[in-house]
């Protein structure tokens, strides 16, 4: 069978604002279990006032079976499933008591959603609410609440107003779910530093640099997902035949993963040729989400099975 999953440890910083920065794997040798770790600890936050440096924290690993996990945790991983679908089991733990799911089914009259861009979004999380409610028999919702949620007050309010509005088929019924999510905020990257990006002393590479192919840019999916920037610094030697070796991270914010990706995208490209190779180049690899990154925007379940 598969190896058991290790605890892993993160050593990090916290500027004066609370934000986490400079995050790296302490122990790179243990197992990793979830790409959703380095992100979900850029997007925490800390009280602010003093800077802090080389603070630490363990993740450690616990498994259940889905009919004994926490029904938040399903509800939470229902909304945004990023190894998977949600096994019948776990929708079988998410299901409240009652009639609602009974043949027929209850079908949609009238959908009525919040006004999602007048809701505040938290940076780095996707925020969602589970609403509970019943319908009388005229399919209106009745004794709607909040089951549970992220905990965003204007979203909690706004989703309970959005189902006592709408109406549905079926007549009675009881222990109905619905959920309804916002994007996360935008988190910017933090401020590159001159002196970071500075050519080392003895290098031989001049700009602007001679791309036969220039650097694809591609965005590391679990940053994307929680709308988190960041850049690196790489330094490269050129071979007289363009090809780019010795790809090395001077460094990288908010987390060390965004140097990995540079690394990569750096070795996408090749120079043209030339009598001699160089040394010493200096690239900035800046993850700017633009359009594209933003995308699916905030809504509710179009098709809930709850």
């Amino acid at each position: 069978g598969a190896p058991p999953l290790q605890p892993v440890t993160f050593r990090f910083g916290i500027d004066a604002s609370g934000r986490t920065h400079s995050i790296r794997r302490v122990n790179a040798a243990a197992a990793p279990f979830g790409s959703d770790l380095e992100p979900a600890l850029a997007a925490t936050r800390f009280d602010g006032g003093k800077g802090r440096t080389e603070c630490t924290i363990t993740y450690e690993p616990s498994s259940a079976p889905l009919d004994q996990a926490p029904v938040p945790d399903l509800m939470s991983y229902s909304v945004s499933p990023f190894t998977g679908q949600l096994p019948q089991a776990g929708w079988d733990r998410i299901r409240a008591a009652g009639n609602c799911l009974d043949a027929p089914r209850p079908q949609p009259l009238v959908r009525v959603l919040p006004d999602f861009s007048k809701l505040p979004k938290t940076p780095g999380v996707k925020d969602w609410s589970m609403i509970d409610y019943d319908t009388d028999a005229q399919g209106r919702p009745v004794r709607a609440i909040v089951s549970h949620s992220t905990g965003n007050k204007a979203l909690d309010e706004a989703s309970v107003k959005a189902i006592k509005e709408s109406r549905f088929t079926g007549g009675a019924r009881t222990g109905c779910r619905y959920p309804f999510w916002t994007r996360a905020a935008k988190l910017e990257a933090p401020t590159i530093s001159d002196d970071v990006a500075a050519a080392p002393e003895g290098a031989t590479c001049q700009r602007p640099y001679p791309y036969a192919t220039a650097p694809r840019l591609t965005y590391p999916e679990p940053y994307r997902r929680r709308m988190i920037e960041g850049w690196a610094v790489v330094s490269f030697d050129v071979a007289p035949w363009g090809e780019i070796g010795n790809v090395k991270v001077v460094a990288s914010q908010p987390t060390e993963e965004f140097g990995t990706h540079a690394v990569q995208v750096i070795r996408t490209a090749k120079f043209n040729a030339a009598p001699s190779g160089v040394s010493g180049c200096i690239e900035r690899v800046i993850f700017k989400l633009g359009a594209d990154g933003t995308k699916p925007l905030e809504g509710a379940e179009p098709n809930p099975v709850y």
